[in-house]
């Protein structure tokens, strides 16, 4: 059974993911001031996994690298984290593993799907672990990601609500901010904002 914990970090209140199977841990997120949290609640990291590179999501993730643990990043998403659009970012975060479509692949125990849902950033992705959604800023409880950032779409945007929507199980969400919700909990507030914006 997989045990996750979460807390949210830095000024956006960013929320961070650890999570762990049989004493080895995956980790979705690490923002600003995560990594000694991240430490504490870890005994072996096999990977961090960005959601997207907004620098909310990935502030820490430089440290791990130097703790010889891997980064993963949808590969559409490279061109952020490279040149932070924000200017917040110290230096550049260069991903060890850019995904570039959406199959399952393993780490260990863990069964690992980056979905792209663009439209927030253009690699924005929902990671799929073990049949739950960490949905990163494509969806939240009672609301969706920004679409009026530097390198975001709202065609895009419109796009991955509908594709989401197709989406007929009901899986449980662990988003980028705020609470946990789950998908069907949330389609009537993602058809009022196709609808809407």
């Amino acid at each position: 059974m997989m045990e996750i914990l979460t807390k949210s970090f830095g000024f956006c209140n960013t929320n961070c993911y650890i999570l762990n199977i049989n004493n080895s841990q995956i980790v979705i997120d690490p923002g600003e001031g995560s990594y000694d949290w991240i430490k504490k609640n870890t005994s072996n990291i096999l990977g961090i996994l960005c959601t997207h590179a907004h620098f909310d999501h990935i502030f820490d993730a430089f440290k791990f690298q130097q703790d010889n643990i891997k980064i993963y990043l949808n590969k559409d998403d490279e061109i952020l984290a490279l040149n932070d659009p924000f200017n917040i970012l110290k230096a550049p975060l260069i991903a060890d593993v850019l995904i570039t479509n959406e199959d399952y692949f393993k780490i260990k125990d863990f069964n690992i799907r980056f979905l792209k849902f663009p439209g927030h950033t253009p690699g924005s992705s929902i990671i799929e672990v073990n049949d739950i959604f960490f949905s990163g800023d494509v969806v939240f409880k009672g609301s969706i990601g920004r679409y009026d950032f530097e390198f975001s779409s709202l065609i895009d945007t419109k796009k991955s609500i509908k594709k989401l929507l197709d989406i007929k199980k009901n899986l449980s969400l662990y988003p980028g901010h705020g609470q946990k919700t789950t998908l069907n909990d949330e389609r009537n507030n993602l058809l009022f904002f196709l609808n809407n914006i």
